[in-house]
Formats: C-alpha cells, sequence, structure tokens
C-alpha cells in the first residue's frame, strides 16, 4: 500500500540527508524557515530534499531531486535571523507534486519502501563493509562517536548502508544517487566501493605521512 502524505519541503543548497541518521541543520532562506517552524508547531515531520543547482534562491520542482528524506525535527533553536535544527532521518520519500509554495512549501509525497534479502552474500558484504569503515576510522577518518559505537555495536544492513553513506567523502550528486537506491544489497555495494577508494587514500596519506616523519626524524 502505497503511503501519502502532505508535508513541508525544504531545500537544501548543498549535502543530503539519510534515514537513520541525525543532522544538525542551519536554515536562513525565509521559506526554509518558516517550513521548519510549521512543522515544528504540528508533528514535526518535514521533507529535506537537496537541489540540483545550489544557487537557485527560490527552487520550484525543477530545481530539486524527487527523492528526499521524510524527517523528524527533535529540536530547534532559533538566532539572528537563522534556525538551528536537530533532525532525524525516518524513511525515503518521493516527491510527487508541491501543493503550496507561500508562505513555505508544501509537498504531497510518497513513501518509497525499501527491498532487502537476507542471504549469506548480504551477512558478508555487511561484515565487509563494516569492517573497512572500522579500518577507516583507525586510519583517521573523522567521524562521530556515537555513531560510530553504534554502527560497530551492529546495525540492519539498510542502517549501515545510510550511516556510512553520510560520512562518505564523496559529492553531493553521489550520496543523492545512494539515496535514490531502493534496493539495500546495491546501496550497499555502492557503499562498499566508495569507501574503498577512501582507504586507499588514507592509507596513501599515512605512508606520506610516515616517509615524512622519517626524513624530520633523521
Amino acid at each position: 500500500m502505497t503511503i501519502l502524505r502532505t508535508v513541508p519541503l525544504v531545500p537544501l543548497r548543498e549535502g543530503v540527508v539519510f534515514p537513520h541518521t541525525e543532522a544538525v541543520l542551519t536554515f536562513g532562506r525565509p521559506k526554509s524557515n518558516a517550513g521548519v517552524e510549521a512543522a515544528f508547531r504540528t508533528d514535526r515531520l518535514i521533507v529535506f530534499v537537496t537541489q540540483k543547482n545550489s544557487q537557485a534562491n527560490e527552487p520550484g520542482l525543477n530545481d530539486i531531486y524527487t527523492v528526499g528524506t521524510l524527517c523528524s525535527i527533535e529540536r530547534i533553536l532559533k538566532t539572528d535571523g537563522e534556525i538551528n535544527a536537530l533532525v532525524k532521518g525516518m524513511g525515503r520519500v518521493k516527491i510527487l507534486e508541491l501543493t503550496a509554495r507561500e508562505p513555505f512549501l508544501l509537498a504531497q509525497v510518497e513513501e518509497l519502501p525499501e527491498t532487502s534479502e537476507e542471504s549469506d552474500e548480504m551477512t558478508a558484504l555487511v561484515k565487509h563493509v563494516s569492517n573497512n569503515f572500522k579500518t577507516a576510522v583507525n586510519l583517521g577518518k573523522s567521524v562521530d562517536f556515537l555513531m560510530f559505537m553504534r554502527v560497530m555495536g551492529g546495525v540492519s544492513a539498510s542502517e549501515l548502508a545510510d550511516q556510512v553513506s553520510t560520512n562518505l567523502d564523496v559529492d553531493t550528486a553521489k550520496k543523492q544517487l545512494l539515496l535514490e537506491e531502493t534496493n539495500v544489497k546495491r546501496r550497499l555495494g555502492a557503499v562498499s566501493d566508495h569507501l574503498a577508494q577512501e582507504l586507499k587514500i588514507l592509507e596513501i596519506e599515512r605512508t606520506i605521512y610516515a616517509k615524512t616523519q622519517k626524513k624530520f626524524d633523521k
């Protein structure tokens, strides 16, 4: 059954919010502020979607991606004309249409169900990504400590893919592709590829650092 909702929608200039993750976001545009406040006053549900062009000041349907994330707003803090919000990603949604543009964007969205499987290959993939993520952190990759402990404690394949995705050192367009992938195995496979690339770079950096230290020690 398709679940449809009409919720405030706030476009993000940069970055992607993933389900299963928490983020602190800062808003300054009047429509964004109005949307965040309206959501916080009611059921706290809101959709964040990334802009295709970060320069667009008044983004319409053509300026945003069609897949975003349904989030709950946990807390907000207002400062000079800006709002900082702690948000929790809940699930992927497809944006069907904008039902209002003033005083903030209101959109009709449908929830996108995931497809997952339990197989030996999936188990191996989860283990591989977890181990590589741990290795990356040991090599100096900077991540939130509580999130890292949670992932290392064992989470679902879907959450593992999303948590690592949010921490990948890749551009916004690549993160958007990971958000749009509803097949968990394919998403985890793509995450694994990105992480392997990052590990390579971290290892090269470590080698360069060690060589430099050697020179100084001499």
